[in-house]
């Protein structure tokens, strides 16, 4: 019985770890951009992931997300389009792991708010936590982005940086909303 649910148990865990990543593979090459038209490495074109810092899964290489918009925009051959798949296949269990680790953190440290075992050193050890799990998230993240970079040729990587200047260019400055566009904020001082 036990062998049986141990091999149930097994299935799903390769079916949910496909079911994430497959998702993340297929939105490598999907051509749509990230946040602001632009995704990944640095708030440049290339990876990303919605959701994740990076540049877009939240998760974006640079604050996207795996905008792969730039990736495609490479030309990226059948045989790195199956690297890069291969690299977001096999990291997406960790990149998943360090969500759910981040969303309990954030979560335990809201919840202290309410608590009657409310202390600031709570705070602070909670505080701590999510820290932590931002960083294990980001290191992983970067990790994974320059396994990507590095499937890259040398003019592939030129046209990359080059899409990065392009994208910064066209991002508006911090303070240059639509508000201060309007008229309705005064104009900064020195600008």
């Amino acid at each position: 019985m036990k062998t049986t649910s141990s091999f149930s148990f097994k299935r799903l865990a390769v079916a949910a770890a496909l079911a994430l990543a497959l998702p993340l593979g297929a939105a490598a090459f999907d051509g749509s951009p990230g946040p602001g038209g632009c995704g990944g490495m640095g708030g440049g074109p290339g990876f990303g992931h919605p959701g994740m810092g990076m540049g877009g899964m939240g998760m974006g290489m640079g604050g996207g997300g795996w905008s792969h918009q730039g990736l495609q925009r490479l030309n990226l051959t059948e045989a790195q389009r199956d690297r890069v798949f291969d690299i977001t296949h096999t990291n997406a269990p960790v990149m998943r792991d360090n969500m759910k680790a981040m969303q309990k953190a954030r979560a335990d440290l809201q919840a202290l708010v309410m608590s009657p075992d409310y202390s600031d050193a709570k705070v602070k050890e909670l505080a701590d936590a999510v820290a932590a799990a931002s960083s294990k998230m980001a290191l992983d993240r970067i990790k994974m982005e320059r396994q990507v970079y590095d499937v890259l040729t040398p003019d592939q990587r030129q046209k990359l940086a080059e899409m990065k200047n392009e994208c910064q260019e066209r991002q508006p400055k911090r303070g240059d909303g639509p508000r201060r566009k309007a008229g309705k904020v005064p104009p900064r001082s020195g600008a």
